[in-house]
């Protein structure tokens, strides 16, 4: 008797706990407290990107390479953009996931080219440990930026 009523309310409560969730809406409470701090990390992180923009324009002059300095420029105003349109785009990670996939592409194709010419013998396995190393690098660079990027995902 006594498990029948063990199993009885813990089954009953087991059955109704999804209905209290949607009743008090803790998952929506929860996905929005998810993309609330999304933003704040996001718009930290254009708050830093302008930071280091500033510091760019400072330099201006004071660098030898001015090409170097575009480069930065550039670099930091593509990843400003791509926060921006993170923060647009909350809670639509398959955006964020599509951008990182053609960047994996790209990554991919790469690295074929270098494995054929290392394999025609054009490079010493040295130069090609070191384009892998920076590929490697820029792989998981996307794919954190992807993680970073996006909300949560859907």
């Amino acid at each position: 008797m006594t498990f029948a009523v063990i199993l009885a309310t813990l089954v009953g409560q087991g059955l109704t706990m999804p209905l209290v969730i949607r009743a008090l809406d803790i998952e929506g409470a929860g996905h929005q407290e998810a993309d609330d701090e999304k933003l704040r990390e996001i718009s930290a992180r254009v708050a830093a990107i302008d930071a280091a923009l500033t510091r760019l324009d400072a330099l201006e002059g004071a660098v030898s390479s001015p090409e170097t300095l575009e480069a930065l420029k550039r670099r930091h105003a593509d990843r400003r953009r791509y926060f921006i349109a993170a923060c647009q785009n909350l809670g639509h990670a398959e955006v964020i996931g599509l951008a990182a996939s053609l960047q994996l592409q790209f990554v991919e194709a790469e690295r074929a080219s270098i494995a054929e010419i290392y394999a025609r013998g054009e490079i010493g396995d040295e130069a090609r440990r070191r384009i892998e190393r920076e590929l490697d690098l820029e792989d998981s660079r996307i794919r954190h930026s992807a993680e970073s990027g996006a909300g949560r995902l859907v």
